[in-house]
């Protein structure tokens, strides 16, 4: 049994029409896995369940909405297959992501509040940098390369492919970095709107950062922690209640998981 720590750091800036609203994230989500010994092909179940969830830090607009999708994350129970080097092959439904928006008001104006604590391919996302194991097909510095693909529902998704580099050994763990090289797809203009407040006519966004870096603990045969860096700048084009509106959007995510034996948060 082990343990999967997600620490998650954010602040999403929104502006329309002169109004800008920002929001200031700290969360944590801890898991309990429970992998089976690998088959002879190298393959292993994992069963995930979310033990518990933290909000560390909200500005005042974002509070409640977060509290009430962390607090309903809690006891979510979900199973995937991953082959021998860590790609998900097969996948049982993750967490719902609890994207909400909401109209608000801040002083000087008026904006929405998108929310979304981890979509489904997040959860797969950290599933696969949990498990990842270095290419046993290169060496030294050699980097190898995976694709990659983010669905975003109505807000569009990316796809492209992630490169990854050994950096060398230190107190017995690899590090290895990885830069995520994507290409943003809108949605299709008869793409249902969802939950969203608005209808999505068109929408731009461009990765300025988007990367990290693993390490590897080789004895213990698995990743001990990540560390990645995700920074992107756009903007959507709507239509709400017959007006068009441009929102401008920046999104600056930093995600940690470290992946331990015992329970951290046990006291």
């Amino acid at each position: 049994m082990l343990f999967q720590e997600i620490d998650i750091r954010r602040s999403p800036k929104f502006a329309i029409l002169g109004s800008v609203t920002i929001q200031d994230l700290h969360y944590q989500m801890l898991s309990e896995l429970k992998a089976s010994l690998p088959d002879e092909s190298g393959s292993r179940t994992v069963e995930q369940y979310v033990l518990e969830t933290k909000l560390l830090k909200a500005d005042d607009l974002s509070q409640a909405m977060f509290e009430q999708s962390l607090k309903a994350l809690r006891g979510w129970w979900f199973k995937y297959k991953l082959n021998r080097g860590g790609e998900i092959v097969e996948w049982k439904a993750g967490p719902p992501d609890g994207r909400r928006a909401a109209r608000v008001e801040p002083p000087g104006g008026t904006g929405f509040l998108m929310t979304s604590v981890m979509d489904e391919d997040g959860w797969k996302e950290m599933a696969k940098l949990s498990f990842l194991v270095p290419d046993d097909a290169t060496s030294g510095n050699q980097p190898w390369v995976r694709q990659m693909s983010h669905d975003f529902g109505p807000l569009g998704s990316w796809y492209g492919e992630t490169s990854f580099q050994r950096q060398g050994t230190a107190d017995g763990l690899l590090r290895v970095n990885y830069q995520h090289n994507m290409t943003y797809k809108p949605p299709a203009k008869d793409q249902p709107a969802g939950d969203l407040p608005f209808t999505i006519t068109a929408a731009e966004f461009r990765p300025e950062v988007a990367g990290g870096s693993f390490y590897f603990d080789a004895q213990a045969g698995r990743v001990q922690r990540v560390q990645e860096r995700f920074l992107v700048k756009g903007a959507i084009r709507t239509e709400l209640l017959g007006q068009a509106l441009t929102v401008e959007v920046e999104e600056d995510q930093t995600i940690a998981v470290r992946i331990l034996d015992e329970n951290p948060w046990q006291e």
